[in-house]
């Protein structure tokens, strides 16, 4: 059976952007609260590898620690993150030892004391490492009456050539000659930017940087990318419909079990296909969920956001 289905206090990208791609998927993943019953090592690498460089960048930057012995303490944080976690046949490089040999090839591309990029430091001399946001919207929550909020978090508010920028680690597999172009339109960094406006940071733009786990070796690219007033605008209102959407779906389904809207296309097959394709291709969804599924509580706010 389908855990009891929630409509959510707090709004993200990555449920706009599920909800965007096929309502059914959101639906499943972020109001029943459906995940594979094997947590994705996906995203258990990137919390791992974000909690070293918070702990590095952190040791470093605010309290004065030599660049030797930040470097340690991140790759204690990354152990101690990493925990218990059995990767034995996830069929992909990323294992601890790699993320350590990542994090070591990080700071040794981007040297702490000599990185073109540093954290913006406020005025208590903290430096903006790891910056988590939450927004209030016009937009009431279907059941308590509250204002809805939309939240995230990136890795550090930077100062790049007297200009701040959001700036975010993203770990791939390659990164091809065209692997900075699927930033320019994405809406995870737009709403970065937005947030970081609307608490008085006058963000330029994005700074991503790609950490590529190849077997042997870890490869790097860096891309900006811009974010003038009228994307930050356009990004705003498409946000507001896509949640207002989301209202309506969620009052047709409580008043008369009617389901969410599905996608049946791309959105099926990409990036690996759908982690609820099985439910979509049974009459009786709720058959399948006890041997395939566990209920996930997704945080945004989190380093690991399966927790």
């Amino acid at each position: 059976m389908f855990p009891e289905a929630r409509f959510p206090a707090i709004i993200d990208n990555t449920l706009r952007k599920d909800f965007a791609s096929c309502p059914t998927k959101a639906f499943y993943a972020h109001f029943v609260r459906l995940g594979s019953v094997e947590p994705s090592i996906h995203l258990h690498f990137g919390g791992a590898f974000a909690r070293g460089l918070e702990v590095t960048r952190k040791a470093f930057h605010g309290q004065g620690i030599s660049g030797p012995e930040a470097e340690r303490l991140g790759q204690e944080a990354i152990k101690q993150f990493w925990g218990e976690y059995d990767v034995e046949g996830n069929g992909t490089v990323k294992s601890l030892a790699r993320c350590l040999s990542a994090h070591e090839s990080y700071f040794l591309e981007y040297p702490l004391a000599y990185d073109h990029i540093k954290p913006y430091k406020a005025p208590d001399g903290s430096p903006g490492v790891e910056f988590t946001f939450a927004l209030p919207l016009p937009i009431k929550h279907p059941e308590t009456g509250d204002p809805l909020t939309y939240a995230g978090r990136f890795d550090m508010l930077g100062v790049f050539q007297d200009t701040l920028y959001v700036v975010d680690e993203k770990t791939s597999t390659a990164l091809g000659a065209s692997w900075g172009n699927q930033w320019d339109l994405a809406s995870q960094f737009t709403g970065y930017c937005y947030a970081a406006q609307a608490f008085d940071y006058p963000v330029g733009g994005a700074i991503i940087r790609g950490v590529g786990l190849l077997k042997t070796q870890t490869t790097f690219a860096q891309h900006i990318t811009y974010r003038p007033k009228w994307m930050l605008e356009v990004w705003y209102e498409q946000l507001l419909r896509d949640v207002e959407r989301m209202v309506y779906y969620w009052e047709q389904y409580k008043d008369s079990s009617r389901r969410f809207d599905l996608n049946l296309g791309d959105a099926c097959s990409a990036y690996g296909a759908c982690p609820f394709r099985r439910l979509c291709l049974s009459p009786n969804p709720e058959n399948w969920v006890s041997g395939y599924y566990a209920e996930r509580h997704w945080n945004p706010l989190a380093q690991d956001a399966q927790a």
